[in-house]
């Protein structure tokens, strides 16, 4: 941005930032499941089994974002997951839903989110905290945390 304003155009030109707010929902998701109620009738195609209408059906995301079909590196936190060139399925990013049914909310979130990070760094850096560990490990008991704290320094640059 070179000190200019943060413009709607300049925001879609950077499609890493895209990449790595994807991927951040990706590795940390928020929900386990989506839930949907039947509107009619619904015969599992290869099955014998019908879902009623009027039942709830929970989709369970874990898998799916974990998929080796779904992204080329599921278990890092990589932002090329998101990459034109690895393909990924789009219909794995569930972060706001998928369908008819889904956020409608999702792209003033993530437009929200990109300027908070742009107006962010670009006046500031974050550093690593004296404290910080060498490696951050997930807590087992909570995947969504870290088993120790995370020290992170927010430094005023001194130009932008």
């Amino acid at each position: 941005l070179a000190g200019g304003p943060v413009t709607y155009a300049k925001l879609q030109e950077m499609k890493y930032i895209d990449m790595f707010v994807l991927e951040s929902l990706r590795t940390r998701c928020l929900f386990d499941s989506h839930e949907r109620m039947c509107t009619k009738d619904y015969k599992i195609p290869g099955t014998d089994y019908v879902v009623p209408k009027g039942r709830f059906v929970h989709v369970y995301i874990g898998n799916i974002i974990n998929d080796p079909q779904s992204y080329a590196n599921p278990s890092a936190f990589d932002p090329e997951n998101f990459s034109t060139e690895n393909k990924h399925n789009k219909f794995a990013n569930m972060a706001f839903g998928q369908g008819p049914r889904n956020c409608i909310g999702m792209r003033y979130a993530l437009l929200v989110v990109k300027i908070g990070l742009v107006s962010l760094l670009r006046q500031h850096k974050l550093v690593r905290g004296d404290k910080m560990p060498e490696t951050l490990v997930l807590d087992p008991a909570n995947p969504s945390a870290f088993k120790e704290s995370v020290f992170v320094k927010i430094e005023k640059r001194s130009r932008y």
